[in-house]
Formats: C-alpha cells, structure tokens, sequence
C-alpha cells in the first residue's frame, strides 16, 4: 500500500520522435504572448548628466665698531702742509724709538716707578714770556727754560702687590685664560718666563678698526704688560697690538706716556683718541708730550678729547701742552680731582666746576688766535669776549705793552711766534665785551725782528704785525689769584674807511619779497661773504650778483631768486612678505608743507602696519613710507546653480497617440522659449497650443501639439455632412462600400490577416448630431486605437492564437489520458 501510495507514474506528453511538435507548440506560445496579453509600448529615458563643480629670517649680525674721523688741526703756521702718510709715517718711527722693550719685568716696572715720581722734569713753565717794551728791547723776565713742573700726584695704587691687583680685577674685568689666545699655552706656576703662543681670535674687529693710531696701539700694549698699571691675569699673554681686543682695555688702570713719548705728528694733523673710551677703568691718565723727544716740540698734536668723555672714573687727567679747543667732553667726568690742561687753545672753561678738582685745576697758559678783523679808522672797536672763566672763578683783563711769545719748539730747535699789540683795551663789567683802542696801522705780512732770538734763535713770520692783545687771569672763589699764567688772546685787525653797504635780498621768480633783505656793513677792503638763506618750501633757482668779494665805495646788490620746491612721498604697498600687491603711488608736495597720507583699502587684504612716517612735513630729501597688509583668507564662494527648466514638447493625436518623438528643451528660468510644429505624413495639425511660446518658470513646462490622421490626401477622416435630397443614396453613404464599414489601411510588411493601426470597424453617424462637425472628428479620431508601437513601428499581435494553441494540447493530453484509462 505504502508502495502503490509512493509509487509515482512519469506520463509523457508526447510520443516518442515527436519530440519536435511539443517543441514547436512551446516555443509559439511563448511568442504569441501566452502568459502576458497586454500591448508594450516602448519605453524613451531621459538622459541626466550630473554635473560636479568644485572650488578653486636673520643671522646674527658681526660686530661694528664706527671709527670716527680726526677733527681738522687749526693752522700754527704758514709752512707747507706735509702728507698725512709721511706725518704717519714719522710718527710710526718716533714711537718705534721711543718703544720700551718689556720683555724684561724688572726695567718695566722700574721705568714706571720713574715716571710717576718725577715731579719737575716733564712740567711747562706757567710764566708768559711777554715782550715789554714796544720799541724792540729785549724780553723782560725771560726764563732761561720753558720746562718747570707741575705737582705730581702719586699713585694711590703703587703700594699694592701683585696679587691685590689682580684679585681687584676680578671684581671688575671677567679674565680670560689663556686658552683664548692660544691654542698651546705651556706655563709653569713658578716660572718667569711661560710659552704663550697667541692666536687670532675670530668674529671681533680688529684693532686697527675702533683704535687707528698705531703709536696709541703701542702705549696700550705696554700698559697692559706693566702690571703695575694693568690687572691682566697673569696667565693672559699679549705681545702684540693686533691680539688686544676692546675686553683687554678694561684691564688698564693707569697709561701714562711720561718722558719719552710725545703727541706732536706734524702740528696740523689731529692725534687720534679714539678707543680709549673702552678703558673705563683707567683711574689715572697722563698725554702730556715730551720736551725731549725730536724734534722738540712744545705742543702735541691732541685736538679732539671726545673719547674721554667715558672714563668716569678718572682721578687724574693731564692734557697740558697739546691743541685742545674744546674742554666740554670730560666737563661732566666728576671724580677727577686733578685736572691740568695748561698750554692749549681753550678759551672757554665755563662748563667746569672749579670747586670739583680739589687737588689741582691749572688752565693757564692758553693761546687763543683769531681771524682777522676789520675796524674802523678811528681804532675803536668793541668785540664779544671769546674767554670764559670756571664756574666759581673770576677774571681779569689787561693789555700787554710789548708782545706776546708763543713757543712753538724748545732747545736746540727753538722756536718762537710773536703777536705784537697795537693798542689798548678794557673788559666789561660784566666779562663780556672788550672794547678797544687801536693805534697802529697793520703791517702786513708780519716783521721779522726777534727780541727773543738768544733763546728761540727760529722766527715763525706771522701774516700780520700787530694784534688786539689781551691777557685773563683767574682768582678763586676766596678772590685769591690762583697763580696760573695767563690767558693769551691775539686778533689781527686792519683799520680802515667804511664802505658803502651790500644788500642781500631773497625773491621768488616774480620778484616776490620771501624774506626780509640782509644789510652788511663793513670796511673798504673788507671781504665778505654771503650764502643764501633757507626758506621752508623754496629751493634757490639762481644768483645775481657776487655772493663773495671785497667792501667797496659802491653799494652791491646780491640777489637770491627762489623757486617752489617740490618733494615726493612713495607709498608703497606690500604684504607682509614684502611682496609688492599695489603699484606704488607717490605723493607730491611742496617743501615745508604738511602731508598725511592715509593707508587705503585693497580687496582680499586687511591692513596691519606702516612702516615709515605717513604724516609730517615734506622736505628736500624725498619720503618714502610702506603700508602693510595681511592676506585674508579665501572662503569659496557660495554657487547657486542657475535653475534650467525643461520644456517637453509632444506631438500626438486627441486620443494619446504619438505622431514623433517628444522633443525637450532647457534654458534658465526667465529666459525666452519657443517651440515649432512639425510635418509629417499622414497627420495633420488640428491644434496649437497655448503655450507653444513663452518664459521658463519654476516648474517644468509641457508643450502638446494636437494631430489628427489623414489618408494621404489630406482627408482626417472626420465624417462628412449628410447629403440631402440625393435619391438612391443614403445618407452618409460613400459609393461602392457597403454600409457601416470603412476602410481600414494596412501597413507595408504586416502578415496577411492582420489588421494594424485601427480597427476593422467605424461607426457612420447617419442621423443629426448634437455634436459640429470638428467635435465629431475628435471622437471619431478618439474612438481608434493605435495597434502601432511608438517609435519602433513594432504591430501588435492578437494572443487568441495562444489560447487556442493551449486548448489544443490540452484537448490532446486529456483524449490520450481518457484513452490509456479505458
């Protein structure tokens, strides 16, 4: 049972070899639509293209060291000016002479100990040596010797040992060991003599840049080896000039030149200070020359004393017998107690406090020669007096009868100046004016008679003859002489008759009067000078008249003719790279006038800083001023994509039927479009939309253009009028077809049988419509149906076939089963 309930029977539904005819019915089936009986249309996708936009310091510096030029040296004498070259020559041999050798310890420091005990040797003699006697008698007090001396002051710091000083130094100079100069030292802590070889030390200036005067370079070098003068470590070897360093000046304590060095190169050339202002720790300092050193001259050649100005703790200073003009730089050193600056040029000590150098204060002795003046015929002329005494001091005045000497050089090459006087004078009051009376006329050039010539056998011949000389002496706060020789003033004058006036006027090119007009006066003979003015906005265009002559009888004119001056300011527009992100403007203006110019706005940028000055005033000398600015940072700009509307157009019959494929079109809303009808065979346009033309919106737009079938001819098959009061004719009727049928045209191609594109049948409207004749059209037109695939002409094929075919071989498979049952 279990067998016969499990058992299963396989039927075939064909007989063998027939195979071939359920092969066929199967596959026919299949393509007449068996399971699906409705009609494809062919399907048209819209191609989308997606579019996808996207988005577009400093190394260290060496050290500078600035070297400041020799001031010019104020003419002693007429005699041809020698080459600086041959004066630094001589002075490189004088100091090659007068070089120590101090190899040896023991002389050194000897020698030291003799200069700074001599007390009379190496001192001026503050005595004038003055002519008494106007009719060339011999010089009344006349020293046989120029050289007396000063006090000396000792050495507070002799006394000390070695080893004080440099344990002094510590506290006050950071020592470097001797490993800085060489690479190889070989010492012995008890050995005299250490093995020291120095080396050139790197990434400093040299000593010839911040100190130039090579015989200078030669007294520091002995100072810093003379350890009674130097707190150099012992163990810090320097032997020659060019290994001293601006650090090793601070080991110096005392530099004193003594008896055998002089300042003299040539008595026009300036004797460089310069460097010693890095020997801030000097206490005692001494630039007196020699007397004993060739060619035996009396003065040095020192002029400038600028860089002294920074030793402030200076006790000792003396300067005497040099060509010093200008006290002002050490007025402000105020721990020096002993100052002696005797035998000089200086006329005003007006910046010193007398009451500060406790010890000494010796300014006599002073020599002060000044240009040639002009006065008047009578003799009288009144002068500016150009001497000034120390705070707390006072000052007389008194005319020599005779002359005034100046030594300019000792035995056996003495040598002599004389200045004779020519008249009287008196001081003011109030130490200000000094009025003259001139009696002799000048002679000029200068007379060669010498009173002095026993002594000072050498005669420098002077350009003039006579002078206005005049003679200052100083009392002390207590009204008590302080003993210094005088203060000598010479002035050459020239009496003569007044001339008539020039005139100096200052126009613009028009004539306008810019500037009050000048007057000078003077004597005939007289040279003037004139230079023309400065005016704020207004650069001189040209002269009339000679700017430099003589005083004549006849009155001058000189004339300076001005013009606008005119000056820029360059703007320049960077960023903070220094890359240029603007044309450089620049803007003018004249001379004198203020200008303010304001950082302007550039796109993509915000300004940070100015260099330069964007307001003041502009001068002769252009401007220039740089606006910084920073990038700003670029931020992608927001897109909004243009908005495309589409237009579809169709092109169908009232029922739906396509007559041609749709056709589309894009633009951006609130652009224009326009559509067009099209032609085609066997169709007719019955109705042109209202929105065949138009403007694009927000919403996609559909354009349908209405077509209706035709025969060929034209004929849309709508159907025709009644025809009334024809006999033997229906209405409606069409000769030769039969009633209520029409013809249906057929498709080239299409399977006989088959009918394709309407149906086989039309209804005739034989009775009166309610309908006009247009409307009958369109539901006649809508009643067909199109058996026609859009776009690929495929026809539609009845699936009646199939059904049949199945029922057939269902027919078949029963009678066969019904049959093998019975």
């Amino acid at each position: 049972m279990r067998n016969q309930m499990t058992c299963k029977e396989h039927y075939k539904m064909y007989k063998q070899g027939k195979i071939w005819v359920f092969a066929g019915i199967f596959t026919a089936s299949m393509l007449l639509g068996v399971v699906d009986s409705q009609t494809v249309h062919a399907d048209t996708t819209a191609d989308t293209t997606a579019v996808s936009t996207t988005a577009d310091t400093p190394s260290t510096s060496a050290k500078e060291v600035t070297i400041s030029t020799d001031k010019a040296a104020t003419t002693e004498t007429d005699s041809d000016q020698t080459t600086e070259s041959s004066s630094r020559e001589y002075a490189n041999e004088t100091a090659t002479t007068n070089n120590v050798d101090n190899q040896n310890a023991t002389t050194s420091s000897d020698l030291a100990e003799t200069q700074h005990d001599q007390t009379t040797a190496n001192q001026p003699d503050t005595t004038a040596n003055t002519v008494t006697t106007p009719d060339k008698s011999t010089i009344a007090n006349q020293d046989s010797t120029t050289e007396t001396a000063d006090s000396a002051v000792a050495e507070t710091t002799k006394g000390t040992t070695t080893s004080q000083r440099v344990a002094e130094s510590t506290s006050q100079v950071k020592p470097r060991m001797a490993s800085l100069r060489s690479s190889q030292v070989t010492t012995t802590p008890t050995a005299a003599s250490a093995v020291v070889t120095p080396t050139v030390k790197a990434a400093e200036s040299t000593i010839d840049q911040w100190m130039p005067n090579k015989t200078l370079q030669q007294w520091i070098l002995e100072a810093l080896n003379n350890s009674s003068w130097s707190t150099k470590p012992a163990d810090v070897v320097i032997s020659d000039a060019s290994q001293i360093t601006q650090a090793d000046m601070l080991y110096l304590k005392t530099l004193d030149i003594g008896v055998n060095k002089t300042t003299y190169i040539d008595g026009k050339t300036s004797f460089s200070l310069e460097g010693l202002q890095y020997a801030t720790n000097l206490t005692y300092l001494n630039l007196m020359p020699s007397l004993n050193m060739k060619p035996y001259t009396f003065y040095g050649d020192i002029t400038d004393i600028s860089p002294l100005s920074t030793l402030t703790k200076l006790t000792f200073l003396q300067l005497a017998q040099n060509r010093i003009s200008d006290i002002t730089p050490i007025a402000k050193l105020d721990k020096i107690t002993y100052l002696s600056v005797v035998y000089n040029h200086i006329a005003d000590f007006s910046s010193l406090n007398a009451a500060q150098y406790t010890q000494a204060l010796s300014i006599g002795a002073q020599f002060i020669t000044q240009d040639l003046v002009y006065i008047p015929k009578t003799g009288m002329y009144a002068m500016v007096n150009p001497v000034k005494a120390p705070q707390g001091w006072t000052m007389t005045m008194t005319t020599p009868k005779g002359a005034i000497g100046k030594v300019l050089m000792t035995s056996p090459n003495g040598t002599v100046q004389i200045f004779w006087n020519g008249g009287t004078g008196s001081m003011s009051n109030d130490a200000q004016t000094i009025n003259y009376q001139m009696e002799r006329d000048q002679i000029e050039p200068g007379q060669t008679y010498n009173p002095w010539a026993t002594v000072y056998p050498n005669l420098v011949v002077l350009p003039y003859t006579y002078y206005m000389d005049s003679q200052f002496s100083f009392k002390d706060s207590q009204g008590n002489a302080t003993g210094d020789a005088p203060v000598n003033l010479m002035t050459p004058y020239i009496r003569a008759e007044a001339a008539a006036n020039v005139t100096v006027k200052y126009v613009d090119g028009q004539g306008k009067q810019l500037a009050d007009p000048k007057t000078l006066t003077g004597f005939m003979n007289e040279p003037y000078t004139v230079t023309a003015a400065t005016i704020p906005g207004w650069a001189l265009d040209k002269t009339e008249g000679a700017t430099s002559g003589t005083f004549s009888a006849d009155a001058q004119t000189i004339t300076f003719i001005y013009k606008e001056a005119v000056s820029t300011v360059t703007v320049h527009y960077q960023d903070d790279q220094g890359q240029t992100i603007k044309a450089d403007t620049a803007v003018p203006g004249q001379v004198g006038q203020p200008f303010d110019i304001a950082h302007p706005t550039i796109a993509g940028y915000t300004y940070q800083r100015t260099i330069g000055d964007a307001q003041g005033t502009y001068t002769e000398t252009p401007a220039e001023v740089t606006f910084v600015y920073t990038k700003d940072a670029v931020t992608p700009p927001i897109v909004t994509p243009t908005q495309k509307v589409t237009v579809t157009v169709h092109y169908r019959t009232a029922d739906g039927t396509t007559v041609a494929p749709d056709q589309i079109i894009t633009g951006n809303k609130g652009d224009r479009y326009e559509t067009t009808p099209i032609t085609k065979n066997g169709y007719q346009l019955v109705t042109t939309p209202a929105n065949a033309t138009g403007t694009y919106g927000d919403q996609n737009i559909e354009v349908t253009y209405i077509y209706a079938a035709t025969d060929g001819t034209g004929d849309t098959g709508q159907p025709e009028q009644p025809d009334k009061g024809k006999p033997g004719k229906k209405p409606g009727q069409q000769p030769g077809k039969q009633p209520g049928t029409t013809e249906s045209p057929v498709t080239g191609g299409a399977p006989a049988g088959i009918n394709q594109g309407v149906k086989t049948q039309s209804t005739v409207i034989t009775a009166p419509s309610r309908y006009s004749a247009a409307q009958l059209a369109t539901k006649s037109v809508s009643n067909q149906h199109s058996t026609t695939l859009p776009q690929t002409n495929e026809k539609a094929t009845t699936p009646w076939w199939g059904v049949l075919l199945l029922a057939l071989t269902g027919g078949t498979f029963v009678g066969h089963k019904w049959k093998r049952e019975n």
